[in-house]
């Protein structure tokens, strides 16, 4: 008999404990973040009405995923920031709060709280 508790198995009964309480609307969408072996997407959307309203992904990006993080991080507070978004709830989707996912967090908390604060 196959074995059903896969690594993938796992990470979606986490991920929709998670996604049964945030909800991110047009004031303060949901930053979701999706790792493969190859790159990391990262969308901000709002729920309420079914919208990506920034998006972005590291594929045609050349060097060490964790600076490439790091700069994501960046440019999405920048296009958020264009849109008038001001705070984000963290999606992490059923990953551990731990390497990528933690550094692209903090970079986003970081740069949103450095904009916001008088």
């Amino acid at each position: 008999m196959p074995n059903k508790h896969t690594k993938q198995a796992r990470r979606q009964k986490i991920r929709y404990r998670i996604r049964k309480k945030i909800k991110g609307t047009a004031a303060q969408p949901r930053l979701c973040v999706r790792k493969t072996n190859t790159a990391v997407y990262l969308q901000l959307i709002n729920d309420t009405d079914g919208h990506t309203l920034v998006a972005l992904d590291t594929r045609k990006a050349k060097g060490k995923r964790m600076a490439l993080v790091e700069q994501m991080g960046k440019t999405l507070v920048a296009k958020a920031k264009q849109k008038k978004i001001v705070a984000v709830c963290y999606d992490r989707s059923g990953y551990l709060f731990h390497g990528i996912v933690k550094k692209l967090f903090e970079t986003v908390q970081l740069e949103l709280k450095t904009t916001t604060t008088k």
